[in-house]
C-alpha cells in the first residue's frame, strides 16, 4: 500500500524504512513520521578543484610579468593540472577581465632629453620658490539640477515604473560656463559667463566663416585627378584564355 501511494519501488521504501529506523523510528511507541526521519541525509557535494591556496597561485602566475598576462586559461589550467573552465571561473571570481592591452607609443631619445631638461628647470624653479609664480585655469560647464556624466540606479524589473524610482527632466534647463583660476597660494574668485545673445551668436558665426576662409586650402584649378589600379602598378591581369599572366 505504501508502494503504491507514494509510487516508489520496495526496495527504495524498504531503504527509507530502514534510515528512518536508525534516526529512532518506532512505530511501537510513536507512529508519527517526522521531517527528520526521511529527509536526505546532508552531502559534502562535488569536490572543489581549485582550493585556495591554488586560487592564490592562479593570481600570483597572471600578475607575475608581463609574459604571464598574455597566458590563456589553457596554457595555465594545465600548469596546474586543472580544467580550463575552473581557471576561467576564478579569474572572473577575482575580478580579471580579457582585454586588449592599452598601447603607448616610445619616447624618443629627442624626448627623454627633452623631458629631461624640462623636468631639471623645473625642479630648480621649485627649490627657488618658483613655483608660486605658476597659475593655473580652467573652464566647465554647469547644468542647474542635473548630475554631469551617466547616472545609473539598482532596482528590480517589476520597480521600474514606482515612484521612488522615477527622475523628473524638464525641457528648458539653465546651464552656463564657469571659469577658475588658482595659484600657490591665492585663489581667484569664480567668474560666471553670462548667456550668450542672438547677436553675439551671429558676429561670432560670422568670425568662425572669415577664419575658415583664411585657413581654408586652396584647390588647385582645372580636373581633379584619379588614381586607377593598372598593370603599371602591379595589378594582376588576364590576357588569354591560359590563366593570369603571372600564374
Amino acid at each position: 500500500m505504501v508502494c503504491s501511494v507514494t509510487r516508489r519501488s520496495d526496495v527504495s521504501t524498504n531503504v527509507r524504512i530502514r534510515t528512518a529506523k536508525e534516526r529512532g523510528f518506532d512505530p511501537q511507541r510513536d507512529p508519527r513520521i517526522l521531517l527528520q526521519y526521511i529527509q536526505d541525509a546532508p552531502r559534502s557535494g562535488r569536490p572543489r578543484e581549485i582550493t585556495n591556496s591554488m586560487a592564490n597561485q592562479l593570481i600570483d602566475m597572471v600578475c607575475e610579468n608581463r609574459a604571464s598576462q598574455s597566458r590563456t586559461c589553457e596554457m595555465m589550467a594545465f600548469e596546474l593540472g586543472v580544467s580550463t573552465i575552473s581557471v576561467y571561473h576564478v579569474l572572473k571570481k577575482y575580478g580579471f577581465k580579457s582585454v586588449k592591452p592599452t598601447k603607448k607609443p616610445s619616447l624618443t631619445p629627442e624626448m627623454k632629453k627633452q623631458h629631461l631638461e624640462f623636468c631639471l628647470w623645473f625642479k630648480e624653479r621649485i627649490q627657488n620658490g618658483g613655483l608660486k609664480d605658476l597659475i593655473f585655469t580652467d573652464e566647465t560647464a554647469v547644468c542647474i539640477g542635473q548630475r554631469r556624466g551617466a547616472q545609473r540606479i539598482w532596482r528590480r524589473t517589476h520597480e521600474k515604473y514606482e515612484a521612488s524610482y522615477i527622475q523628473h527632466r524638464w525641457k528648458s534647463k539653465t546651464d552656463f560656463m564657469v571659469w577658475d583660476a588658482f595659484s600657490y597660494n591665492q585663489k581667484d574668485p569664480i567668474h560666471i559667463f553670462k548667456p550668450e545673445t542672438a547677436k553675439e551668436k551671429q558676429e561670432a558665426e560670422k568670425e568662425i566663416q572669415t577664419l575658415n576662409k583664411e585657413y581654408k586650402t586652396e584647390e588647385t584649378p582645372g580636373r581633379q585627378p584619379v588614381w586607377r589600379f593598372t598593370e603599371e602598378r602591379g595589378k594582376l591581369v588576364r590576357r588569354g584564355k591560359g590563366g593570369i599572366n603571372w600564374y
